[in-house]
């Protein structure tokens, strides 16, 4: 905290609760960087070691930081962050309730985010085994489920535990990190009022939280417009309202084949739980629109002007007395401090967390960065060309960040294609018409008060705004503001005029409308040729959604939550509106978790429905189900308390998203080959190697021929054989046991499943 709190100065929390994202992205960051660069391992001792390394600076610059020994005292600080805490705890505790009715870690892609995990954990150095794709490193970005096994490392708990944990920690981490960016929000534009006399606006007393609520719940609990429409306005009589419709609408209402699409957002990521790069993501892309918000906060200070003048406006302190035309007066211009080099560092991560989210943040910053320094340098050509620097800058600076990890990632798809189907129009209106009506009253509200004059007297009327008899300025808590109309016109008027706090929720709403709308011109291309855009809109609407919800949690309150104005039709309108996204939770997590009573709580250990899970072997319609995984559940247990390091296993192989894969997902040791699909995404369709695999499996498994046997177990260095059931119905009558049993001992059997040590 007392590095976060110089990073978030500006604010009355001192971005308190960021302070976890981003020890966890420092001190884990540092601990991924060493262990990748082999200096020192991924273990427990390691990892404290760097954790002490950064309490130690955090502590000498607790000491040193005047500003920060005030703020921590302060008891109005204080009762903040216990607030701050209590509902984080709350949120972690609620979403922590929920996991442990349905733990369950099999479904959608979990086994792959827990074979990643898992396989994390057993590495001492990175990159990490594929634990599908027997010696090779993961070829894609496994740094958020690094982080997982981060703290399950420092935490201790296990892992089939940590991976539910995790989830409600990504709940309750994500809706404060929201909470205080709208409070950030809120606060900016109290302490910036314009066109106003004194009282003449009076801000409902606890406005301010609710926007940090509302911004919170409308990303991480909030939906569209679709559950209302299609649960209550045109419910299908005959068939009850399924969530993930409102995820794949279009291209399946009505069907269109070669256009099946994905628009998930937050809320029905937690709820089916998959511990993904985007979701994981949120974390450290949330601080970043925080950070960047403090950075826009820090260029656009002013000093002093007497009224009537110009408005001479500097970055920093520094920049006051280092003459612009030095490198150091350039480079205090190009990386106001001291947030940006958050952002330089948060970015970065980014390639190897989601990398989707490092481009779309550089744009999205570079355009909080672009209207600051507008504001900052009187609408000049000059403030153009220092934002084109500080983009670059952060593209170039953040893709250093992770070079170890680029060196050992080759590039999954890198084609940009033209879209050739496109979404109807009341089908984004169905996904995304809300917070575009929101953004039309923001918008029109804004141009209504560039129009207006100015008050007389006084500018900047806020809880901490005071006027200066004697020099005739107005001081605001976040900057200052002359007393008077510039006399500014257009687009600059209205940029001139624009609260700030304004400026910054209506660039949000712009860089996701921006993002909607690129999946309907380009789609990059990748292997699923049957519904090309579909990867392109569910990455970038993804993030559009939660620019969306942070803009939407301003809006509200800075329009309607006034002592001032009555309920009119508008404010009606818009709680209607907020009314119907916010019913698709109780579709959600009903739809998922059943009943929501203590009695059906089970636990957080996400491997226990091994022992009664059951599905269909046979696709005949009535076919048995089957407990096809009960014996590998004790298997598992066995390699987990006596297997040490990564040797590789042996496993029966399928298409991706079955049950096949499941001791290697399990347990991080690394199987010769496994789900398909996914193999074919990160390995750039290798299909001639992936059929050597597949005929390596299956020549294990059914060969007379002990020599050819024995190439394959050297080939990958097979050291365990895994025979289970869906082995057994994988090369049904063609399984060779006996030569099996032959090639090494069997250390453990449970009913006819054998897990099988290689000899030698």
């Amino acid at each position: 905290f007392p590095l976060t709190s110089v990073f978030f100065g500006k604010f009355t929390s001192k971005g308190y609760i960021f302070s976890k994202a981003v020890g966890l992205a420092i001190a884990g960051y540092m601990t991924w960087l060493l262990a990748s660069i082999k200096i020192l391992p991924f273990s427990l001792w390691a990892v404290y070691l760097v954790l002490a390394a950064f309490l130690a600076a955090n502590i000498f610059l607790s000491k040193k930081n005047k500003a920060y020994q005030a703020f921590i005292t302060d008891s109005e600080f204080r009762k903040r962050a216990v607030a701050q805490e209590a509902l984080f705890i709350i949120l972690l505790a609620f979403w922590a309730f929920l996991r442990g009715l349905k733990p369950d870690i099999i479904g959608e892609e979990k086994f792959m985010d827990f074979g990643f995990l898992k396989s994390i954990l057993r590495s001492e150095y990175f990159p990490p085994l594929d634990m599908w794709y027997a010696r090779m490193p993961i070829n894609y970005y496994y740094l958020g489920q690094y982080y997982a096994a981060y703290l399950t490392k420092i935490s201790g708990v296990d892992s089939v535990i940590s991976y539910n944990l995790m989830m409600a920690t990504l709940f309750a981490l994500s809706f404060m990190e929201a909470h205080s960016i709208g409070q950030f929000l809120f606060q900016i534009y109290r302490q910036n009022l314009q066109n106003a006399s004194p009282g003449s606006w009076r801000p409902y007393q606890h406005a301010e939280t609710i926007c940090g609520l509302l911004s919170g719940a409308l990303i991480c609990l909030g939906g569209n417009l679709h559950t209302f429409i299609y649960a209550w306005m045109a419910k299908d009589p005959e068939r009850a309202y399924w969530f993930p419709d409102a995820t794949r609408y279009i291209g399946y209402n009505p069907v269109v084949e070669t256009d099946g699409t994905i628009h998930e957002f937050p809320l029905y990521s937690f709820v089916v739980s998959d511990l993904h790069a985007h979701v994981i993501n949120m974390l450290f892309v949330l601080t970043v629109i925080g950070a960047a918000i403090a950075v826009a906060m820090e260029i656009m200070t002013r000093v002093r002007t007497p009224a009537g003048a110009a408005p001479k406006m500097v970055e920093a302190k520094d920049a006051e007395s280092a003459p612009s035309s030095t490198l150091y007066g350039t480079l205090v211009k190009i990386c106001p401090r001291p947030g940006f080099f958050l952002i330089l560092f948060l970015i970065g991560l980014f390639p190897a967390t989601n990398f989707w989210d490092f481009p779309i943040y550089i744009v999205v910053t570079g355009a909080i960065y672009l209207y600051a320094n507008l504001k900052r340098g009187q609408y000049s050509l000059k403030s153009i060309g220092i934002t084109i620097l500080q983009v670059l800058l952060t593209a170039l600076v953040s893709y250093v960040v992770m070079l170890p990890f680029q060196m050992n990632f080759e590039v999954i798809s890198a084609k940009i294609a033209f879209v050739t189907i496109r979404s109807r129009f009341y089908q984004l209106f169905v996904l995304y018409g809300y917070q575009i009506i929101f953004f039309a009253m923001l918008l029109a509200e804004a141009v209504i008060l560039s129009r207006k004059p100015d008050a007389k007297g006084t500018v900047g009327v806020g809880k901490k705004a005071k006027g200066n008899k004697k020099s005739g300025l107005v001081e605001s808590g976040a900057f200052y503001v002359p007393a008077q109309d510039t006399g500014k016109h257009g687009l600059i008027g209205f940029l001139e005029k624009l609260n700030p706090a304004d400026g910054i929720a209506l660039i949000l709403f712009i860089c996701a409308i921006g993002l909607i709308i690129l999946p309907e011109l380009i789609y990059v291309v990748d292997i699923y040729p049957n519904n090309p855009r579909a990867n392109t809109m569910f990455k970038l609407c993804y993030q559009a959604f939660i620019m969306l919800g942070l803009s939407v949690g301003y809006t509200y309150p800075r329009l309607y939550l006034n002592k001032e104005k009555s309920i009119s039709f508008p404010h009606i309108a818009a709680l209607f509106l907020l009314f119907c996204a916010f019913i698709y939770p109780f579709y959600s997590i009903r739809g998922w978790y059943g009943s929501l009573h203590f009695s059906a709580y089970k636990g957080l250990n996400g491997i226990q429905y091994m022992r009664t899970h059951e599905e269909k072997l046979d696709e005949a319609e009535d076919a048995p189900m089957v407990r096809i995984l009960e014996d590998d559940y004790e298997i598992i247990e066995y390699i987990r308390q006596n297997v040490r390091g990564q040797p590789t296993i042996a496993e029966a192989n399928d298409l991706s998203y079955t049950a096949y894969g499941r001791v290697a997902a399990a347990t991080g040791l690394p199987d010769i080959f496994n789900w398909y699909t996914h193999q074919q995404l990160w390995r750039n369709s290798q299909t001639d190697l992936f059929q050597e695999r597949i005929d390596d499996i299956s020549a294990l498994y059914t060969s007379d021929d002990p020599k050819a046997i024995q190439q394959v177990l050297r080939k990958y260095d097979v050291q365990y054989i895994v025979v289970g059931k869906l082995e057994r119905h994988k090369f049904e009558g063609r399984l060779n046991e006996e030569m099996l049993r032959s090639l090494g001992t069997v250390v453990f059997q449970k009913n006819e499943s054998l897990l099988i040590e290689v000899a030698g």
